[in-house]
């Protein structure tokens, strides 16, 4: 008997895959340099070092430990915190005219309305009375090529707000003059203890906008190129808020 053989089937394979290919890279851009975005927001943050630095030395004034006058110990700390101050402010002027020359155009807000100095400070004056209860004694005459940004009625409001509910500030004195090429606000007072003290500590607070929702001083100046902060009298209870500007176009 012949004996057929059988063909046996090959085991069944499974499929197979196709190879799996590496997808092809992109190519991606490099990020554009931070110069495209413009100058600004390195005046920006050049201007609020110089403006922590001049707060930060007139800080340290303030905790100097006494020394006889006359003495060494007594002149060498001081003339160096003033050295730190003139050379903060000569480094804001140069940021200033640096700002001038790259942007080409005022420093002042834009769409915002400049008033002369003298009109700024009267209605300075007239909204503080009539809102806060708080009077403000322009001190001196204010020259007639001065002006300021309509812009900053409010946030200066909202700081003087904080001083009169929140430190007890009753009156205050302000002045404005050309500081070379700035203009120059400031707004001295006296405040008592507790709160001098207080005040002291918590300063920051008055920069920081209002309690009824004024926005900060401290982030107006900044944003229009200048600086502003809040200076303290070695040993006296005597405090002056101090606002620099870029000078604007008059209207």
């Amino acid at each position: 008997m012949t004996r057929n053989r059988r063909e046996k089937n090959p085991p069944e394979r499974p499929p197979t895959r196709p190879a799996l290919r590496a997808a092809p890279r992109r190519k991606t851009r490099a990020a554009a340099p931070s110069s495209e975005a413009g100058p600004e927001p390195g005046l920006r943050e050049l201007r609020a070092s110089i403006g922590n630095l001049r707060a930060a030395a007139e800080a340290l004034a303030t905790m100097a430990i006494p020394r006889p006058e006359g003495s060494a110990r007594a002149s060498r700390p001081a003339a160096l915190l003033q050295a730190v101050l003139e050379e903060a402010e000569r480094a804001s002027r140069a940021v200033d005219r640096l700002a001038q020359e790259l942007n080409g155009q005022s420093a002042s807000p834009a769409g915002g309305s400049v008033v002369s100095a003298g009109l700024f400070a009267a209605e300075l004056a007239r909204r503080a009375g009539a809102e806060l209860d708080l009077a403000v004694h322009v001190a001196g005459a204010i020259a007639d090529d001065l002006s300021v940004p309509l812009t900053f009625a409010d946030p200066v409001l909202g700081a003087l707000g904080r001083l009169r509910r929140d430190f007890n500030v009753g009156r205050v004195e302000l002045s404005a003059r050309r500081h070379a090429d700035l203009l120059a606000l400031e707004i001295a007072f006296s405040a008592r203890e507790p709160e001098a003290s207080r005040l002291r500590e918590e300063h920051h607070t008055v920069l920081a906008g209002g309690a009824r929702g004024e926005p900060s001083l401290g982030a107006a100046a900044r944003a229009a190129g200048g600086e502003a902060w809040l200076a303290i009298r070695r040993g006296e209870a005597t405090f002056s808020l101090r606002l620099l500007l870029p000078m604007p176009a008059a209207a």
